[in-house]
């Protein structure tokens, strides 16, 4: 028999006794009456079957954590955009403007900026 872990919590030292079990159950509700044991061979191909699902399922959890780390990280990246380019209230004339605009351009940049209005659209 193969390798594999087991899908019942309920197994802690044996695993294979307790899911052929749980197998040869399932195979007979399955088939709407009592019958005899799985045969091994169809036991192996399930537990293959159980195997790659099982790897399936850890390559999709770990694109799913490297995707979700994408997105803090950009969150994180237009958080700093979003407080670089803040409102900023002029004291002369009452206009709103682009503090980071303002600073690196030597004029009066109307807030939203063009950065901000870029960005409006994304959460």
């Amino acid at each position: 028999m193969s390798a594999f872990v087991c899908l019942l919590p309920s197994c802690i030292d044996d695993c294979t006794t307790e899911c052929r079990v749980a197998i040869n159950q399932a195979w007979a509700s399955l088939r709407g009456r009592e019958t005899d044991p799985m045969p091994d061979s169809e036991l192996a191909r399930v537990q293959r079957e159980i195997d790659t699902l099982r790897a399936v399922c850890e390559s999709n959890k770990r694109a799913y954590i490297d995707a979700a780390k994408s997105i803090i990280s950009a969150n994180q990246a237009l958080a700093r955009i979003r407080a670089l380019h803040h409102e900023y209230r002029s004291p002369v004339d009452d206009g709103d403007y682009c503090a980071h605009c303002n600073r690196i351009s030597g004029g009066w940049i109307p807030y939203p900026c063009p950065t901000i209005e870029a960005l409006k659209d994304i959460t």
